[in-house]
């Protein structure tokens, strides 16, 4: 999982959190690394994607080729770097090696010699295509045979229907995190936890029927055609989480520039600093639930730099301060569900907003410590709609989106 700061007129989805930040700090503390990029017959190729990676510090820069196919990425952190240009169906070998000085230039030849991985299908990571789901839902009647079945008939759909297993193509790692990722909504809901050998055995299974069908490549969702015009202005720069199964949903920027993300899988806030590209990270307060149980919202931060973020399994919502760096906890109403939503928002009067209960928009009002709960109406001889995305209108309504599982609709709450 990697979050990405983006320039220019092209920005990319696959797997990447887009963000804008800050200028990196002086350019005489950076250097740059600068070539061609040709094709297998030697003819310069303008429009190919360049990649600049640094492993060390987690980082990769990417820019474009332009005329002659010349291309420079600048602003680099001192260190050793590896290159390879992807374009017109083709990508190059790494370049590797590539020491980058502080004021200083390198140089390398990249050579689109190699095809390109094949383009994907649109789907959501590690699952089947969209264009598939439906097919499968259409066919779902029983899961395969195999040890682990009733479990994970009896276990796994006690929160949601076994399509999302189906659909769900993982290899072993990302299934074991997936199971504990689902024993902490267990713990919230104060279901039953699974034991050591139970979790073992449905690992085991949905690994061995559900596994993965190719390894993730980098390259596969770029472009094929070379770019032209305004989009060779294209700089992106990412930087790869150490956690893997961090999930950070969305982006927050606080006033200085910096770029925040919760990690949804873990108790950890993170920080990407506009200026030098450095990530920390930050524990949130401890409470009963385990560590690895953890599943934080997604983050909100205001004008005075104060982060908002749910924390489900702590039944609590959570504010951060930016710059002191303090935390305060705000219970979550008993008997009200979980505290966790999908989205938040932020209203002028200084109230919190966000989705939840599959049916309401919930206010915090952080002065009184007080929560407020506004159900959605239900449409005739139906269920009330599932709660999505949430965002508060120029005239002070607050406008709640659908679950994507509810058809069109949406409502407008007056936070009055």
């Amino acid at each position: 999982m990697a979050i990405s700061h983006v320039a220019g007129m092209l920005a990319l989805a696959a797997g990447t959190v887009l963000l804008a930040v800050s200028s990196p700090r002086a350019q005489d503390a950076r250097g740059a690394v600068a070539g061609v990029v040709s094709d297998a017959a030697g003819k310069p190729v303008a429009g190919a994607f360049v990649k600049v990676k640094n492993d060390e510090r987690r980082l990769t820069f990417m820019v474009v080729s332009r005329e002659q196919g010349r291309f420079e990425a600048k602003d680099l952190p001192p260190g050793v770097y590896r290159v390879q240009a992807i374009g017109a169906g083709f990508e190059s070998e790494w370049f590797d090696k590539v020491a980058v000085t502080a004021g200083d230039g390198a140089k390398v030849g990249l050579s689109l010699t190699a095809k390109q991985g094949p383009a994907l299908p649109p789907a959501w990571p590690q699952r089947i295509p969209e264009a598939d789901v439906l097919k499968a839902s259409k066919a779902l009647k029983d899961l395969p045979e195999g040890e682990g079945k009733e479990l994970v008939a009896q276990k796994c759909n006690l929160c949601h229907d076994l399509l999302r297993v189906v659909v769900k193509r993982s290899n072993k790692d990302h299934w074991a995190h997936t199971v504990e990722r689902m024993r902490g909504q267990m713990f919230i809901r104060s279901m039953p936890d699974l034991t050591g050998d139970e979790t073992a055995t449905i690992v085991n299974y949905l690994a061995t029927r559900f596994g993965e069908v190719q390894p993730y490549d980098a390259n596969s969702r770029l472009p094929r055609t070379l770019l032209t015009g305004k989009t060779v202005n294209y700089r992106v720069v990412t930087y790869d989480l150490v956690n893997s199964h961090a999930e950070p949903h969305d982006v927050a920027m606080d006033p200085q520039g910096n770029a925040w993300v919760s990690e949804q899988n873990s108790s950890k806030l993170g920080r990407l600093d506009g200026k030098t590209l450095e990530f920390t990270e930050y524990d949130t307060p401890p409470g009963p639930a385990p560590r690895d149980r953890q599943h934080l919202g997604n983050p909100q931060i205001d004008g005075n730099g104060i982060l908002w973020v749910t924390d489900g399994p702590n039944s609590r919502w959570l504010s951060y301060d930016t710059a002191t760096r303090k935390f305060l906890a705000f219970a979550f109403p008993k008997g009200k569900g979980s505290a966790h939503a999908n989205s938040m928002a932020l209203h002028p009067d200084g109230t919190i907003w966000a989705t939840g209960g599959a049916k309401e928009a919930r206010q915090l009002i952080p002065d009184k410590a007080e929560f407020k709960f506004f159900e959605s109406p239900s449409a005739k001889g139906k269920q009330p709609p599932g709660a999505y995305g949430i965002a508060v209108a120029g005239d002070g309504l607050v406008v709640r989106g659908r679950s994507r599982h509810d058809g069109p609709r949406r409502s407008r709450q007056r936070k009055d």
